[in-house]
């Protein structure tokens, strides 16, 4: 996707990012288990998470391995993946919930499966900003929606108001001829 404009701002910036995003999450990444490699798509993986120097990709029902360090994946993963410990990123797409621990690290879970990762009490008020930050988004996109369905509403209601008026509205005059020469 080229974007031409005349220069580098903070909007085109995010709307480069979130092409980049829409782009990238729609394609297949290689993961392995063992020597079978699996085609997956980002929107799958629940979370990746480094143990003793392997990195594990979890989905909602299996677990596989990537070649990638963190650090790669950070760099390379769309937006909605977020760094939340040392050893672990996030899809924030799939979160479920956030216990929260003021003492230590506050679990998340995710929706249909058991799975839970930890995020490190450094990264707990990025996370919560982002949450944020998309719930306002979502919102927004939902002000907007009501707002075109309204529009289209009042654009419908006045053709209609048109149309009656024309076919039902007009007078007919009707000419009668007299019978008298």
């Amino acid at each position: 996707v080229l974007i031409r404009c005349r220069g580098l701002t903070d909007e085109v910036t995010q709307i480069q990012k979130s092409v980049s995003d829409v782009v990238n999450a729609g394609q297949k990444y290689v993961f392995y288990k063992g020597t079978t490699e699996y085609y997956l798509q980002l929107d799958d993986v629940l979370f990746f998470q480094t143990e003793d120097n392997v990195i594990h990709v979890h989905t909602k029902d299996d677990m596989y391995e990537t070649k990638y360090k963190l650090y790669q994946l950070e760099e390379m993963l769309p937006g909605f993946f977020m760094r939340i410990s040392k050893s672990a990123i996030l899809n924030t797409n799939h979160i479920y919930s956030i216990s929260r621990n003021l003492t230590a690290s506050s679990t998340v879970t995710f929706v249909g499966t058991h799975k839970q990762v930890f995020v490190s009490r450094y990264y707990y008020k990025p996370l919560i900003s982002k949450l944020e930050e998309k719930r306002l988004h979502m919102e927004g996109k939902t002000v907007i929606k009501e707002m075109l369905e309204w529009g289209y509403c009042i654009i419908i209601a006045v053709v209609l108001a048109l149309l009656v008026r024309y076919y039902i509205g007009t007078p007919t005059i009707v000419q009668q001829t007299s019978m008298k020469p």
